[in-house]
């Protein structure tokens, strides 16, 4: 049934479906097997090829490729390929020459599938052989037809039986499998498993019935996710079982195999699988199988007020609930309790006298505090009794409370940092913490507890362990059905810091429990009633009738649910005086008295003076309401009345007349302004100096978006990007770009580039295209229009002009579109596009190179060398004017996406999953923008190996940055651990990491040594070297005038990385013992150092373990030290430390491993492999002259500049360029 009517074609779109229709060569049901987005489409399939599909490059049948006749028969895009051939039979031999090359490409795609297996096909069915046939194509073009199977994992009559659409469309199966199946998780054959276990060993075969029975593991799930288990000469389970858990490989989708083994005891683990745990212990005792679910809260607003009248009044009354055990905790709560924006009562618990005498004298410094009141009580239950039975009958006299306590994590484990993340995302601002209260008090949502998503490492301990029954008998004490905790799935606030409704926790505080139900504290890890109820809070909130959600502060720059004011009209404010502001900020008006008070309230609450000074001029563009007396209202406002009613572009005209503003910024009385506003549009100006418009992304009320950059098509009709979409907060949505316009509503422009113009032209007046023909101006003028996203205003349209474009001044909106496109005629035909082209439009790429960046995680470059590599060429590239998108395939905690937010204030879009923990493939994405994507840059293997066949399929030009062969740096860890069959298993896998790097366009290594051994080993003539670390100002480089006056020697490096560990290990076992300098200190500098590590520190005074640390803290340790370490024994790569080092100018002292990769630098360092020499060579730098050490530290940067600046980038970078013809050269954005 065509459900899209055909009187909806035009007559030419009606004769080429007659003409499709009619030729037999468009098949509807490979159409629809083939292309699955399609189904469900409002269009029949061949409708949709006629009209998307032939321009999207989709194939209308097997028989026909639309991309292959196009090039060849040289049409245009906008003709229909299989109609042209209809029309012009003389082309057959295109058509018959893209019927082979399919056939090639299919030939292919089979040979690279595990899922074929040639010598299995050979041996099955000896037939083939006589055929003389390449065994994939007798596959390809008789085999599947005739029920033969290409692997004994593919199934090919259980494939068709199970999909008969794919039988029903001809197409071959395992094809189809390739290209879609995948994807949408189709069953390639039944359950497999071993149907013989006779071979087996007895506890392995019992283990493997029990597993097999139970219906847990997914043969499928397991070889989709671990292709290399085709190879490994056994089925799924047996692999699962024999080495799969071992190596943290998961049974199923629902399964994680790491999860699950934290739960179990290390005695269990060293004996039972983790699978088979389950099935005889686990789900007995309620033991989870997976991570908690931790979806990415939509961000909320943080700041100060700025003016305490126009802060919002408290919603109700507020406890804060606070065990203190440690009152040397104090100060840092004391900072925190001072961001709550009102009065509020602290319950204070602890165990002594002596520590409620210091806490106390602490905590009567808090601003906002109204009573303090303080109890000495057993301690027992943790920091829950305490609060429960301790303070029961206070807490149930407040509307809202917050419960805290001072926890202590010792230094340099996991949990260090807890406490101040748990406070960061309770405390965070004044701001944040108003927002917070506003959710509890709104009665529509009836939230009745606010918590962080949990501190990263505690995640793998959110679950019940040993404890369900324990929380069923609690319930039922507590007068609660334990159905309550199947609601959802099990989630807590880890720790018990969180914000709530007394109300809704009233069973606790009803008496049922008593202090001796709780058992006394001895560092107890769990299993406790205070654990058991820290697990049962947000149940026991649900069944009160109460939702909970989960909150976090906004990064800077990172766009935050709207937080709006109201009834600021009947207040009275002062707006500051400032003798040179930066920014005139514009409020035309007329009426509509409460909506301009609210803006103007928004504006004083929410933008600093301090930091942005501003002048507020108010419009009034004849105003009869109370708009007339605004400023009784707003002390300091200062006031532009026109004479008579000039409409929107008259009023803005004669407003700015009376501005002294470095910048104008004309902003819309029906709007509200949101936090960080004004600081984020200046900020371009600073960024990008060439900028002459800016403007803010504009929000509806209800939190949907109006707009993220205006676009104008050539025919001057414009489009509101992202209008009327739900998420603001979407990637597409959230970078820096120049766009066609910004609108009026919320447009800053420089006063001097207004003044040349005149401002508004008075062409446009009254109203409407005159903010659209100022940005043409603006380029007309050599400047740039650039939207910042981070700038969030709330816009209430309409409620001035209306929205009826029939009458009224909205009539001009119609009147001055032709006005406007006859004023920029040639411009919009030279410029502009068409809504086909609306990712270019949006930005303004139509004629940019654009390259996408695939990584696994965002570039968190003050943690990670490979990081920073990849950031410096993201640099390099937006410098030299290509767009960069970036696509991070998981994201591990909450403090990545401050580099998500870096990025797009770099002008780069940034995609990562919506949840922390998971891992995406970009595939999808990657096939959507087909045609708007240039090239994609490759990091990682295992993110490579994801992406590579779509990119081939679809013809996407690949460039891969190999930041270390994988396999030699495993190699060598396994050589240096005395570990010779993990040696020879890792090289025998070498030639797979090879294979991925040759089914590049181009791939490159910071290493020469690498390029080299890729070439003469594998014969790799793709292969190129990319420096690490570039710069793109030397003179930014850090230089010294005295040599360090200390004995410092300084390590830095991830500790999750294991060469690091075994460096650091030697460093301090083997090389310390030999360094006679007695004054030494070891600073060893890097994330998540081992407990080995501490422990060994823990024997030296003179080592400093410093863990993660800011780049400020690093370049102070950097300044201090007078070597720089490299003890390497393993690895792979060029060594980021060492190239730091260089760039830094400190002397380095490093085993050839470090060393290896570098060109020439035999010329400035020697090597040092023995632990002896390795001392020795640094006591010779301690014993160094100043002058000495001062030479040698700018012998290491020139070396630096010589081989490490942005040119010698770009000259690298280029040589993969040229290979896919993407070689471009402007400034950027």
């Amino acid at each position: 049934m065509f459900i899209y009517k055909y009187n909806k074609l035009t007559k030419k779109q009606l004769e080429i479906v007659r003409q499709i229709k009619n030729s037999k060569l468009f098949n509807e049901a490979w159409y629809k097997a083939h292309y699955p987005d399609i189904v469900g489409e409002k269009f029949h399939p061949i409708i949709h090829y006629v009209l998307h599909g032939d321009t999207e490059g989709r194939d209308p049948s097997s028989q026909f490729n639309t991309d292959f006749y196009k090039k060849h028969a040289g049409i245009a895009d906008d003709v229909n390929s299989l109609y042209h051939y209809i029309t012009h039979p003389e082309n057959q031999e295109y058509v018959t020459e893209s019927k082979l090359l399919r056939i090639d490409q299919d030939v292919k795609r089979l040979k690279k599938s595990k899922l074929f297996d040639a010598d299995y096909y050979l041996n099955t069915y000896p037939d083939v052989i006589n055929t003389e046939l390449d065994p994939a194509l007798h596959y390809l073009n008789n085999g599947w037809k005739e029920g033969r199977n290409p692997s004994r994992f593919f199934d090919t009559g259980y494939y068709l039986s199970k999909h008969p659409d794919i039988r029903q469309a001809g197409v071959n199966p395992l094809i189809h499998y390739i290209l879609h199946g995948v994807h949408e998780e189709r069953k390639i054959s039944p359950p497999i498993f071993n149907q013989n276990t006779s071979n087996l060993s007895t506890s392995l075969r019992e283990d493997y019935l029990l597993v097999k029975d139970s219906n847990i593991f997914d043969p499928h799930f397991y070889l989709n996710k671990y292709p290399d288990v085709f190879n490994a000469g056994v089925d799924p389970l047996t692999h699962y079982l024999r080495s799969g858990a071992n190596e943290n490989r998961d049974p199923s989708a629902t399964f994680n195999n790491r999860y699950y083994k934290a739960q179990m005891t290390p005695d269990e683990v060293k004996t039972l699988n983790p699978l088979v745990h389950y099935i005889k212990i686990g789900q007995i005792q309620g033991y989870s199988t997976n991570a908690l679910s931790q979806t990415i809260p939509q961000a909320l607003a943080t700041g100060c007020f700025f003016d305490v009248a126009a802060q919002p009044d408290a919603p109700g009354t507020i406890a804060v609930m606070a065990h203190m055990y440690y009152p040397e905790l104090s100060d840092t709560f004391v900072k925190y309790l001072n961001n709550i924006p009102y009065p509020f009562d602290l319950l204070v618990s602890t165990d002594t006298e002596d520590k409620a005498i210091i806490l106390k004298n602490t905590f009567n410094k808090i601003d906002n505090l109204d009573t303090l009141s303080i109890k000495v009580l057993p301690n027992r239950g943790r920091d829950i009794a305490p609060m429960i039975i301790g303070f029961a009958k206070e807490m149930l006299e407040y509307d809202f409370a917050l419960h805290l306590h001072s926890k202590k994590s010792p230094y340099g484990s996991a949990l260090s940092g807890w406490l101040e993340y748990s406070l960061d995302n309770l405390l965070h601002t004044p701001v944040y913490i108003s927002h917070l209260l506003d959710k509890l008090a709104d009665k529509k949502k009836n939230i009745g507890a606010l918590t962080a998503l949990p501190f990263p490492s505690i995640v793998e301990h959110m679950h019940w362990e040993s404890m369900l029954d324990y929380g069923k008998s609690t319930l039922t004490k507590l007068g609660i059905d334990n159905n309550i905790l199947s609601r959802f799935e099990l989630q807590f606030p880890a720790g018990s810091m969180f914000w709530f409704r007394p109300k809704a926790m009233a069973p606790l505080f009803s008496g049922k429990l008593s202090l001796e139900d709780f058992e006394t504290e001895d560092s107890q890890m769990n299993a406790t009633l205070a654990h058991v109820i820290e697990r049962l809070f947000l149940y026991i909130a649900a069944d009160s009738g109460y939702d909970f959600e989960v909150i976090r502060p906004a990064s800077p720059f990172e766009g935050a649910t709207p937080f709006l004011l109201s009834h600021q009209h009947e207040r009275g404010y002062q707006i500051a005086h400032v003798d040179e502001p930066m920014v005139s900020i514009i409020v035309p008006v007329y009426n509509e008295w409460s909506y301009t008070a609210d803006c103007l309230a928004s504006i004083l609450a929410f933008t600093n003076q301090d930091e942005t000074p501003y002048e507020i001029i108010l419009a009034d563009d004849c105003s009869t309401d109370e708009t007339i007396n605004a400023s009784n209202h707003f002390k300091n406002l200062i006031i532009s009345r026109t004479p008579k009613n000039l409409g929107f572009s008259g009023n803005c005209n004669l407003g700015a007349s009376k501005a002294r503003g470095k910048y104008l910024l004309f902003l819309n009385n029906d709007t509200q302004v949101q936090p960080h506003w004004l600081s984020s549009l200046t900020s371009v100006y600073e960024k990008y100096p060439e900028t002459l418009i800016t403007g803010s992304k504009l929000i509806y009320a209800d939190g949907s978006l109006q707009e993220a950059g205006g676009i104008v098509w050539e025919n001057a009709g414009g489009a509101n990007y992202g209008r009327n979409d739900d998420t603001p907060s979407k990637p597409e949505y959230c970078y820096i770009k120049p766009c066609d316009y910004i609108s009026g509503a919320a447009l800053m422009v420089t006063h001097e580039f207004w003044a040349k113009v005149g401002g508004f032209d008075k062409l446009f007046e009254p109203a409407y295209y005159e903010d659209t023909d100022l940005c043409m101006q603006a380029r007309d003028n050599g400047g740039q229009v650039i939207l910042q996203p981070a700038s969030q205003v709330v816009h209430f349209e309409g409620k001035s002009h209306g929205t009826d474009t029939g009458s009224g001044i909205k009539a001009y909106q119609v009147i001055n579109k032709q006005s406007f496109f006859e004023k920029w005629e040639e411009t919009l035909a030279r410029e502009h596009t068409t809504g086909a082209h609306i990712l270019n439009a949006r930005e303004r790429s139509i004629d940019k190179p654009v390259i996408a960046i695939i990584d696994y995680l965002l570039p968190e470059y003050d943690r990670h060398a490979g990081a920073r590599h990849t950031f410096n060429y993201i640099e390099l590239l937006i410098d030299k004017g290509y767009v960069v998108k970036y696509l991070a395939c998981k994201v591990e905690n909450l403090r990545q996406l401050q580099f998500a937010r870096e990025l797009e204030q770099m002008g780069i879009e940034t995609f990562y999953p919506p949840a922390l923990g998971v891992e995406y493939d970009w595939n999808n994405w990657l096939i959507g923008t087909k045609g708007y994507v240039d090239a994609v840059i490759l990091n990682r293997p295992h993110v490579a190996a994801s992406h590579v066949v779509t990119c081939q399929e679809h013809q996407i030009p690949m460039l891969y940055f190999v930041h270390d062969i994988h396999s030699l740096r495993e190699y060598r860890q396994a050589i240096n651990a005395g570990d010779t069959k993990l040696a020879e298993l890792i090289k025998r896998n070498e030639p797979n990491e090879v294979k991925l790097i040759a089914s590049m366009d181009f791939a490159f290594t910071p290493s020469e040594y690498e390029k080299q051994y890729l070439r003469d080993k594998y014969k790799l003539d793709n292969v190129g070297v990319l420096p690490l670390y570039i710069s793109k100002d030397m003179n930014q480089i850090p230089t010294y005038n005295e040599a360090p006056t200390g004995h410092e020697v300084t390590f830095v490096g991830g500790m999750n990385h294991k060469p690091n560990q075994e460096a650091v290990i030697w460093l301090i076992e083997s090389i310390l013992p030999h360094i006679s300098d007695n004054s030494i200190i070891i600073n060893i500098v890097g994330p998540n150092p081992s407990d080995e590590i501490y422990k060994l520190s823990e024997k030296h005074h003179n080592v400093i373990i410093h863990g993660a640390v800011s780049d400020d803290e690093l370049d102070a340790i950097y300044h201090r030290s007078r070597v720089i370490a490299i003890p390497l024994l393993s690895g792979a790569g060029v060594k980021g430390k060492v190239i730091e080092g260089f760039k830094n100018g400190i002397p380095i002292v490093s085993t050839a491993i470090g060393l290896e990769g570098i060109k020439n630098v035999a010329s400035i360092l020697s090597a040092y492999d023995e632990p002896e020499l390795f001392a020795g060579q640094i006591d010779n730098i301690m014993q160094m002259s100043d002058e000495q050490w001062l030479q040698a530290s700018t012998n290491m940067q020139n070396f630096y500049c010589s081989n490490y600046s942005f040119d010698a980038g770009w000259l690298a970078l280029l040589e993969g360029l040229n290979r896919i013809s993407l070689s471009h050269q402007e400034e950027g954005l």
